[in-house]
């Protein structure tokens, strides 16, 4: 019998190496640092190394603005916050949760932005935010996603109608999130007061259903 050239090369291979394990422990560490470094490149007003945590499709999805798309985009958004006399903003995040794939995460806390007011007085706001990192072909992990002060639905509300624009999945399946546009509802389902954009990430359970994480609406 004669043995095709693809197949005697396939026997030669041999069987594929099973992938390495993937330590989260160092992942969620690396994580945990990205985040760090970029709240430390913001605050001494470093605009070049704080783009270079951001993914080339990131969407930074601020409350009261429109949503940045891409490095330029948030560039341009985020212009005056490294301006000399502009406001100053740290954040410090909490311990990431990694897919058990290595390749998708989030991070969530507390930031802190301190400036003037329209009276030219100190002024501090604080609030909570939301970060999406995606694992880059070099091993580093940069920004996906980006959203800040994310507020409650408002009174009277019973439910969101959502529109999903974008979205990832883990490799292992058990991480995803979805970005949208949402609608806030009466009890009738009419729209009320509030419309804006949503962040939501999901983990999949031992039982195999999903459970949402983390989210954020936001105006």
């Amino acid at each position: 019998m004669t043995m095709s050239p693809w197949l005697a090369a396939l026997c030669l291979a041999g069987p594929a190496s099973p992938a390495a394990p993937v330590d989260l422990e160092a992942e969620r560490a690396a994580v945990q640092r990205a985040d760090s470094a970029m709240s430390e490149a913001t605050a001494r007003r470093d605009l070049a190394g704080f783009l270079a945590f951001l993914s080339e499709d990131v969407w930074f999805i601020p409350n009261g603005a429109e949503t940045a798309v891409g490095r330029d985009g948030v560039a341009r958004l985020w212009a005056a916050l490294f301006q000399e006399r502009g406001p100053t903003l740290t954040w410090r995040p909490t311990e990431p949760d990694v897919a058990s794939s290595g390749d998708l995460a989030y991070t969530r806390g507390e930031f802190e932005s301190k400036g003037t007011d329209r009276e030219g007085k100190p002024s501090t706001r604080t609030g909570r935010y939301l970060t999406v990192w995606r694992k880059q072909v070099d091993g580093s992990w940069r920004v996906a996603v980006d959203t800040s002060d994310p507020g409650p639905p408002p009174a009277g509300s019973s439910g969101f109608q959502a529109t999903r624009e974008r979205g990832e999945t883990a490799k292992a399946g058990d991480l995803d999130y979805a970005v949208g546009r949402f609608e806030a509802t009466d009890a009738d389902g009419k729209p009320i007061l509030r419309r804006g954009r949503y962040v939501e990430v999901r983990r999949r359970g031992s039982d195999g259903g999903w459970r949402v994480v983390a989210s954020a609406a936001v105006p």
